[in-house]
């Protein structure tokens, strides 16, 4: 005897608890074997543990005597709907052997009006049949007859038709004769029409490319004149710097001249007293006092040499620079307009000649691909 490890009820000896239903075994105490085992001669327990296990020993015997009751009204019950089980499967048996013989019964008078018609169909069918087979023999022999009218006609037929295909094959070989001849004149008349095309297409594009070639001349033609004038423009755009140049060169001159003419001014006088005429500036050569280029070297000569020597130690006046500057910016603007004019005449020539090369380039495309194709016999496959 021992208490459960679980709630701590007595154990009746039995292999689960009553109370709360947990595995216990014979010999544990309130721990299990582990309580027996460690505690064998453990101290008797204080007052008030032992009320509280007289009344877990009286809830457990109350637990225990219901469920005893309740393990008992179980098996009333079970033996009670064992029982009511056991009625309700014989009545139900019962009830079903009587259906299947009821069914049985019903079968069997059904097969044995079944046999009845049948046999009633069978001879039926038999007599049908023999009077069939009399209707049969009386057609097989009509049949034969008809068959052998059939077949006279059939070979009359056959004859027929074997001369009817005759003619047919004849008018057929005349049809494919006469179809022949007139695709043959077709692709004859087809043959010229492409030869004529083709020849008008070859006209059309000589004359493309003669007009082509005729704008490519003119196109050169204006581009070589383009090129003249380009040529003259520039020509006369580096005289005009020349001559910038020149007088540049002069002003310097003329001003050297002037720095240099001050200690001078007695012998110019002198100079100019005793003779009109000077030299020139740039080689020294003798000038005379009208000319105004040196007859040697080209050069412009100063004109301010053969003036009077208070005249020769003064400056160049603001309306000279002025008109030198003038002419110095008119010189760049005649460049400038004579290099725009070049350039305008080079890209007109550049779109000439890409617009005649365009066109050639055209008309050799279009003469190519127009080009007859080479001679095959796949026209006369037909034939």
């Amino acid at each position: 005897m021992g208490f459960c490890g679980e709630c701590g009820a007595k154990d009746e000896g039995g292999k689960f608890c009553p109370e709360c239903g947990a595995l216990s075994s014979g010999n544990a105490g309130l721990f299990g074997d582990a309580s027996t085992a460690l505690f064998p001669s453990a101290p008797a327990p204080p007052p008030a543990a032992t009320s509280v296990r007289v009344d877990a020993e009286r809830k457990a015997t109350a637990a225990r005597e219901m469920a005893e009751q309740a393990r008992q009204d179980a098996a009333k019950a079970a033996v009670f709907f064992e029982e009511t089980e056991n009625r309700r499967l014989e009545d139900a048996f019962r009830l079903e052997e009587q259906q299947r013989l009821i069914h049985a019964a019903n079968q069997r008078e059904d097969i044995m009006a079944r046999q009845r018609d049948a046999h009633a169909k069978r001879e039926a069918a038999e007599r049908q049949a023999e009077e069939a087979r009399q209707r049969a023999i009386k057609v097989l022999t009509i049949r034969f007859s008809a068959r052998e009218d059939a077949e006279a006609k059939a070979a009359e037929a056959k004859a027929a038709a074997e001369a009817l295909r005759q003619k047919a094959m004849a008018a057929a070989a005349a049809l494919e004769d006469q179809r022949r001849a007139q695709q043959q004149r077709a692709l004859e008349r087809e043959e010229s029409r492409r030869l004529r095309d083709e020849q008008r297409e070859r006209d059309a594009q000589a004359a493309r490319a003669t007009e082509a070639r005729a704008q490519r001349e003119a196109a050169e033609r204006h581009a070589d004149a383009a090129r003249a004038k380009a040529e003259l423009l520039r020509a006369e755009a580096v005289a005009a710097e020349a001559n910038r140049l020149q007088k540049q060169s002069s002003l310097r001159h003329l001003q050297q001249q002037q720095q240099q003419a001050v200690p001078m001014v007695s012998s110019f006088q002198e100079l100019s007293v005793q003779d009109t005429s000077a030299a020139c500036s740039q080689c020294l050569a003798p000038c005379k006092a009208s000319q105004k280029f040196c007859p040697k070297c080209g050069f412009k000569r100063v004109e301010a040499v053969i003036a009077s020597a208070p005249a020769q130690q003064q400056r160049p006046t603001a309306d000279q620079i002025a008109t030198m500057e003038a002419d110095d910016n008119e010189v760049r603007r005649n460049m400038a307009s004579a290099q725009a004019r070049l350039d305008a005449q080079k890209l007109s020539e550049q779109q000439s000649r890409s617009f005649a090369s365009s066109l050639a380039a055209q008309a050799q495309v279009a003469s190519a691909s127009r080009q007859p194709p080479p001679p095959t016999s796949s026209n006369y496959a037909l034939f």
